[in-house]
């Protein structure tokens, strides 16, 4: 009795793990919509303001710009709702593992004698448990199966497509769908020309941070991101890999104040921004936020401003 009390407890504690798992994953995916619309939104905006210009070669690639930079954003949103997922995924199927086997009574020392002419016992195949004590689904119900309304692990994914209409992006064709363009669009509606191909998908990556707190240490993309976190990532979506540390991402060669193009670092000893263009930075402040250029921080020691992509 007391095995099954304690049994019962511990699926009522499950059942809890796992009503708290979905009702995150709702949020989860509610946000993401929210989010979604809003990148639709602007891009709207965006289009209908440029549709004037649309003859010209200079408004076609604004639009383009326009387009690729709200990609890039859909798939950071998308990627930062796979990573809440994935935490409650791991919720689930801890919640789920199958219970102990419950104690088995003691085959009885002796039977009693059998009448002469009564039908022999049947014998219980080794292994199978007595009646009353088979477990609380039955010999048919899986011990591992989720409680009713609870999605199993294994369906996230196939549930969110349901939700959403979307597809998960592979993450080595993130940094494609992020465009290759060289015109980056700003928030602010103005476009900017990077020097290459991997600045200008650093500095669409690093814009899609925007309003994304500041986390020490951070380095999850939607979530939370320190400033060396912030542009590490955004390079490394571009295809570029620089270091961790803020004092160390002095790398490539460095850049005259008055030379400065989008996607070049300015680095402090303890402090790292990333030049966008129009004389503004990105920054992990917080949150993720833009910033006039400057080369002061904190009393901070400044390296220089740097460009990775030399």
């Amino acid at each position: 009795v007391a095995a099954t009390a304690a049994a019962l407890d511990g699926l009522a504690d499950d059942t809890d793990r796992l009503a708290a798992a979905a009702d995150a994953a709702g949020a989860a995916v509610a946000r993401a919509h929210r989010r979604l619309g809003g990148i639709i939104e602007r891009f709207e905006a965006r289009a209908a303001a440029l549709a004037p210009f649309l003859n010209s070669p200079q408004g076609l690639a604004a639009l383009t710009a326009e387009a690729e930079q709200a990609v890039a954003e859909a798939v950071a949103v998308i990627a930062a709702l796979r990573a809440d997922l994935d935490d409650q995924t791991r919720l689930v199927r801890a919640a789920t593992v199958p219970p102990e086997p419950m104690p088995v009574p003691p085959e009885p020392v002796s039977a009693p004698p059998v009448r002469a002419g009564a039908p022999a016992a049947a014998t219980r195949p080794a292994g199978q448990p007595v009646a009353g004590w088979g477990g609380f689904g039955g010999a048919t119900a899986p011990v591992s199966a989720a409680p009713a309304g609870v999605v199993p692990a294994s369906g996230w994914a196939t549930t969110l497509s349901d939700l959403t209409g979307l597809t998960w992006p592979e993450p080595a064709t993130e940094a494609a769908a992020a465009g290759s363009g060289l015109a980056v669009p700003l928030p602010d509606g103005s476009v900017v020309v990077a020097p290459n191909r991997i600045a200008a998908d650093a500095v669409r990556h690093a814009l899609t941070q925007l309003g994304v707190p500041y986390r020490w240490g951070g380095t999850t993309p939607g979530v939370g991101l320190d400033c060396s976190g912030l542009t590490q990532w955004a390079y490394r979506q571009a295809g570029l890999e620089i270091p961790r540390l803020a004092q160390e991402q002095d790398v490539g060669v460095p850049v005259a104040p008055g030379d400065l193009r989008p996607g070049d670092l300015a680095v402090w000893d303890g402090h790292v921004a990333m030049i966008v263009g129009n004389g503004q930075m990105i920054e992990a402040g917080d949150p993720v936020q833009l910033s006039p250029i400057r080369t002061t921080n904190a009393g901070q020691g400044f390296q220089g401003f740097w460009r990775p992509t030399g």
